[in-house]
């Protein structure tokens, strides 16, 4: 009984990582972390853009970075997390400039400082 108890209770929380939770008024919105498109910086707060949406946060980007980086985020610019699973394609600006195109349409900016460590992880 105390496995089953104990099995339920980490499937539970498992699912329960794999969204992030976001204060909006008088609620807080479990959102998927499957939807989150990227996070960006924005003067003193953090904005997460999803499919449905733009969410304002009072977390930094480093700490959305290390709460993400286990579904796959990526740290693309000083300014810009990436969830990886959304980006369609990278495009070559200049000898030194690099853009993520995202699923959606969207663009967000990879630092020449980034490109290593991106091409290591895709073994591109």
């Amino acid at each position: 009984m105390a496995a089953t108890a104990s099995f339920s209770t980490r499937s539970r929380a498992k699912r329960a990582l794999s969204v992030l939770p976001i204060r909006c008024d008088d609620e807080i919105r479990l959102v998927p972390v499957s939807d989150i498109l990227f996070c960006t910086r924005t003067g003193d707060n953090s904005v997460v853009v999803t499919s449905v949406g733009e969410f304002r946060v009072s977390k930094t980007l480093d700490a959305l970075e290390a709460r993400l980086a286990r579904y796959g985020f990526f740290r693309a610019h000083r300014a810009y997390v990436v969830n990886l699973l959304q980006v369609r394609s990278i495009t070559v600006w200049t000898r030194n400039a690099y853009t993520l195109m995202l699923h959606s349409n969207r663009e967000v900016p990879l630092s020449k400082h980034r490109i290593g460590l991106l091409r290591r992880i895709l073994d591109w």
